[in-house]
C-alpha cells in the first residue's frame, strides 16, 4: 500500500475545508433569501407626509433598512433604522427609533416566515410587542405593529406601494 504524502493530504483537507466553508456562506445566503421580497424602496401616505421605507442588502446574513417621514412641508425626518439579520441559526427584526427606548436598539425575534411575510415578536417590550410585514401583492406590502397576541387591537397598520 502506497504512502499518501502530508504534501497531497494538505491539499485534501485545503480543498476540503474551503469546500464547508463555502457550502455554509451559501446555506446562510439562501437563509436570507426568504426576505429578499422587502428589498427596495416603499411608500405610505400619513397625515403628515408620505413615509419612505428603503431596504437593502447589507452582506450574506443581514439587510438594512430606514424610514423616512417626507413632510408635508418639505422637509423630512429620520424615523427609525431597522435590520433583518440573521446570527446563531435565529432571525431576527431590529428596531432603533429616534429617541425612543433611550436610543437603543431593540430586537424582535422571528420565529413564523415565508417568501411572503414575516412576523416578529418581543413580549418584554412595551409596544409594539410584535411586527408583521406581509407582501400583499407584487409591489404592495402590508406592515403592522401591535400589542402582540394577548392585545392585537392595540395596532397600527402601514399600507406601502413600491416606489423603486
Amino acid at each position: 500500500m502506497k504512502r499518501i504524502s502530508s504534501r497531497w493530504l494538505f491539499v485534501v483537507v485545503c480543498i476540503g475545508t474551503a469546500w464547508l466553508v463555502s457550502a455554509y456562506t451559501r446555506k446562510t445566503a439562501m437563509k436570507m433569501n426568504s426576505f429578499r421580497w422587502v428589498i427596495g424602496t416603499w411608500e405610505s401616505p400619513r397625515k403628515a407626509g408620505i413615509m419612505r421605507e428603503s431596504w437593502q442588502v447589507a452582506d450574506d446574513s443581514s439587510f438594512v433598512g430606514t424610514s423616512v417621514m417626507l413632510k408635508t412641508n418639505g422637509g423630512s425626518q429620520l424615523l427609525e433604522k431597522m435590520q433583518l439579520t440573521f446570527r446563531h441559526n435565529v432571525y431576527y427584526f431590529t428596531s432603533e427609533a429616534g429617541e425612543q427606548n433611550d436610543g437603543k436598539a431593540i430586537s424582535f425575534r422571528i420565529d413564523d416566515y415565508s417568501d411572503k411575510h414575516f412576523e416578529a415578536i418581543n413580549l418584554q417590550h412595551d409596544f409594539p410587542k410584535r411586527i408583521i410585514y406581509r407582501l400583499s401583492g407584487p409591489d404592495s406590502l402590508f406592515a403592522r405593529i401591535d400589542g402582540g397576541p394577548s392585545a392585537p387591537e392595540q395596532k397600527v397598520d402601514f399600507h406601502f406601494k413600491r416606489k423603486e
